[in-house]
C-alpha cells in the first residue's frame, strides 16, 4: 500500500527503482483490489434478490419523479393539455 509507494518513490529518486521491484508492487496491489471486487461480487451474488428488488424500488421512483418533472416542464412550456 502506501509503504510500498513511499519506498518505490525513495528508490526513483535515488536513482535505485529497479523494474521487478516495481513490478511486484504493481502486481500485489492488482491482486488486492481484484480480491476486493471479487468480494463485493460474492456478497451481491449471495443476496441477488435484495439488490434486485433495491433496483426495482429506486426504479419506480425514479420514473415517478420523472413524470413529475415532464409535467412541470409542460405546464411551464404551456403544454399543460398535450398527452404523449
Amino acid at each position: 500500500g502506501l509503504e510500498a509507494h513511499e519506498s518505490l518513490m525513495t528508490d526513483f529518486n535515488n536513482g535505485a527503482l529497479k523494474y521487478v521491484d516495481l513490478k511486484n508492487a504493481t502486481a500485489d496491489a492488482l491482486v488486492s483490489l481484484t480480491a476486493k471486487f471479487a468480494e463485493q461480487k460474492k456478497i451481491i451474488k449471495d443476496d441477488k434478490r435484495r439488490y434486485k428488488d433495491l433496483i426495482k424500488a429506486s426504479s419506480a421512483d425514479i420514473r415517478k419523479r420523472a413524470q413529475e418533472t415532464v409535467r412541470e416542464v409542460k405546464e411551464l412550456a404551456g403544454l399543460g393539455n398535450v398527452k404523449y
